[in-house]
């Protein structure tokens, strides 16, 4: 086992831990399974309730640990405080295939059946089919992202109304989803071993990995800085936001479900030899105090007003000394939230005066020298208006530092002897068309015209 994972506790259980899940603190830990039972435990291993149920396989926790759900194979799903009383249940057409709990209510998928969000007072919300056979689900803390994965091999993004958001095709039945708490980042496990991280506001693929073996659980930290996959046997992998791999190991038992707290730096395990498991990791606290104490920086330097963050992350360090994880919890939780404020409104400050210099820039040239800028911008708005402000203001970055070397870099791009050659306002059609065979950017997906190194829109290197 890896030096720095450390068993906490282990609990045994009468059959196999189908599912996993915990408190944003690590505070509460829950599991779901097959013998018809729900447990629930606190940080130090202490039974807090136990529910029983036919078939109590799938289980969720609300942030705060408060709350846990439960949905069972006799087609229900009861909402419990954590010392055991009722709040709701409910009743649906077929089995529970999975569930989550959010601030705006419980997601629950029905197997064959729709996808449904069940408000605080135990009434529906709304229902909306996705697909023919859900397998999996997760969504972001506050139920503004929820993602379905299908049998059919697609996952399946909704938003807070239940409306499809993005769709991607994976190469297997989606068996495994995780998404961030802040929505970030989506995971997504397959039939074909493959994991696959995307991009929670558009779907675009970040990286994929082959496991070579049935995944078994995904969790994702809160702001999506690290990933932790289960495979079939005992192996654990722990990824960064980059996909980097920082190292395999193996648990000695069977991995059936996973789940991680906010910072990654709890890992709840559910085994099919009947045992659940927590187990520290505590490199990662350190990890992310200093990763953001270097994007504060960054963003100080860049003339953001940056001062409550660096209170907040000085709180967040003594707290960590102190050893009070509900008051890391709660620091980490304010910390990213406002940094992700500051974040968004210096990258839409960042892509407004790009988009101001393209348009000025683009007035100012013959429009056939323009072309790629034009459609650059296009782009950006177009990321702008679905929220990806960071990936519009680095695009906008990327074309300005195109426009000193205007015309001349263009006509290597374009095509010569075409009618309207580099006068198109549509750069896909005009690379569908190119001369010789068009290709595909792997990064972004779209088109391009052979010959170029480099795509124009993700900057990413074109193969073939």
């Amino acid at each position: 086992m890896a030096q720095r994972l450390a068993e906490v506790w282990r609990q045994e259980a009468e059959d196999l831990l189908w599912s996993s899940a915990i408190s944003a603190d690590g505070g509460k830990v829950a599991f779901g399974s097959w013998e018809k039972r729900a447990y629930c435990f606190d940080r130090q291993g202490g039974p807090l309730l136990g529910h029983e149920g036919a078939g109590a396989v799938h289980v969720a926790l609300s942030q705060d640990g408060s709350e846990l759900v439960v949905g069972s194979y006799d087609k229900s799903v009861r909402l419990f405080d954590i010392d055991g009383k009722v709040r709701w249940s409910a009743t649906f057409d077929n089995f529970v295939r999975d569930l989550a709990q959010t601030d705006a209510g419980v997601v629950v998928a029905e197997w064959q059946g729709p996808t449904h969000l069940i408000g605080p007072d135990g009434a529906s919300r709304w229902r909306q089919k996705v697909g023919t056979a859900p397998l999996s689900l997760a969504a972001s803390a506050s139920g503004g992202l929820i993602v379905v994965g299908l049998q059919e091999g697609k996952a399946v993004a909704l938003g807070a109304d239940g409306a499809p958001r993005w769709e991607h095709t994976c190469g297997g039945g989606v068996t495994r989803v995780a998404v961030s708490a802040d929505g970030s980042m989506v995971a997504l496990g397959s039939t074909d071993t493959v994991v696959t991280v995307v991009d929670g506001a558009s779907g675009t693929i970040h990286w994929r990995y082959k496991t070579g073996t049935s995944i078994r659980g995904l969790g994702l930290s809160a702001g999506g800085e690290y990933l932790l996959v289960a495979s079939h046997e005992d192996y654990l992998y722990l990824f960064t936001r980059d996909g980097t791999l920082r190292w395999v190991t193996r648990i000695g038992s069977e991995v059936w479900s996973l789940a991680v707290s906010a910072l990654a730096d709890l890992i709840a395990i559910g085994t099919r030899d009947n045992r659940g498991y927590l187990f520290e990791l505590k490199e990662v606290v350190l990890e992310q105090f200093d990763r953001l104490a270097v994007e504060v920086a960054a963003l100080k330097e860049g003339g953001a007003s940056v001062k409550p963050l660096e209170e907040l992350l000085e709180k967040a360090r003594s707290a960590s000394t102190a050893g009070d994880r509900e008051e890391l919890g709660v620091r980490m939780a304010s910390l990213r939230a406002q940094l992700q404020g500051v974040r968004e409104s210096t990258y839409r400050d960042q892509a407004q005066t790009a988009l101001h210099t393209i348009e000025t820039l683009c007035k100012e040239l013959d429009s056939k020298d323009t072309t790629l800028l034009e459609l650059m911008a296009t782009q950006a708005r177009e990321l702008l208006a679905a929220g990806a402000v960071e990936r519009a203001a680095r695009l906008l970055q990327r074309a300005l530092s195109l426009k000193d070397n205007l015309p001349p870099l263009l006509e290597d791009l374009m095509p010569h002897g075409e009618e309207g050659a580099g006068g198109s306002k549509d750069a896909e059609s005009d690379a569908a068309k190119g001369d010789g065979s068009p290709t595909v950017c792997d990064s972004c997906e779209r088109p391009a015209r052979a010959g170029w190194s480099t795509c124009p829109f993700c900057g990413a290197a074109l193969v073939g």
